[in-house]
């Protein structure tokens, strides 16, 4: 009776390890397919995150270039009020004259008057804000001339480039390290009157202008851009050049003007004679 119950005994304990081999089997092959799951779920959700951070760079650019809007865009607004301060009060058609040229997106128009006004009436001086712009866009000539030649035909949205704009506008230019004969390509488009073309265009003047509003828009004109008042500024005896043939040229149209005039007059004399 011991020995049958001893094989007995080794049977049942045989079976039953086998059983709990089996299920220890069992269970690790189980246990595989939730760590194939788990990987592809990984898989997904790296790629689902993946595009997250995509839209997010995206959507981070998008907000980075529209912050370098706003802020070129100020500062665009306050060198152009310090340009309209070079010559006297600003107005609401120099504010106009900016949104025009300049194509702002990034203030608002309500924004941009006051920004205007601010800049006007602060005490800060242009350089500060030309030297912002290369701060905020380092290395960027292809920026600087562009807001440069938009600044010139602000200077002449009101009228011939007088004296201080010049001034500025070339210190602007120094700021932004561009060349000389950048500054003087652009005066010369700005700054010199047609050759050859009717003297009361030359002057500004309709052909029935007073002999007194003709002299006085002649002088202011001589005034406005005398080449005296140009000599220390760099590349000066290039801008002398400029602005002494300006003169010139205005000088001739208002002679043409007076000669035309004088001859009108003696030949009417001559027909009431």
């Amino acid at each position: 009776m011991p020995l049958a119950f001893l094989v007995i005994f080794l049977i049942l304990h045989n079976m039953a390890l086998g059983e709990k081999q089996m299920l220890a089997g069992a269970s690790s092959r189980r246990s595989w397919v939730p760590s194939l799951l788990g990987g592809r779920q990984r898989r997904e959700r790296d790629e689902a995150e993946d595009t997250l951070l995509l839209s997010e760079d995206q959507r981070v650019e998008k907000f980075r270039k529209g912050v370098q809007l706003a802020a070129r865009d100020h500062l665009v607004i306050a060198l152009a009020a310090k340009l309209a301060m070079a010559d006297g009060p600003t107005n609401s058609e120099e504010l106009a004259a900016t949104r025009q040229i300049f194509l702002l997106q990034g203030v608002p128009e309500e924004k941009s008057e006051e920004l205007f006004l601010e800049a006007a009436r602060d005490p800060i001086r242009f350089e500060h804000y030309a030297r912002r712009v290369v701060t905020l866009f380092p290395e960027n000539p292809q920026m600087y001339r562009g807001v440069v030649g938009r600044l010139f035909q602000l200077a002449a949205a009101d009228g011939p480039v007088n004296t201080d704009e010049i001034i500025y506008l070339k210190r602007v230019c120094d700021v932004f390290r561009l060349s000389p004969q950048f500054f003087l390509q652009k005066l010369r488009l700005y700054l010199l009157p047609p050759e050859g073309g009717n003297p009361y265009d030359v002057l500004g003047v309709r052909r029935n202008v007073s002999e007194e509003l003709l002299k006085k828009t002649y002088y202011q004109a001589v005034r406005a851009c005398h080449p005296d008042k140009l000599s220390f500024l760099d590349s000066a005896e290039e801008i002398l050049q400029l602005a002494t043939r300006r003169l010139t040229i205005i000088s001739e149209a208002y002679s043409a003007i007076r000669q035309h005039r004088r001859a009108g007059k003696k030949t009417e004399a001559k027909v009431l004679a």
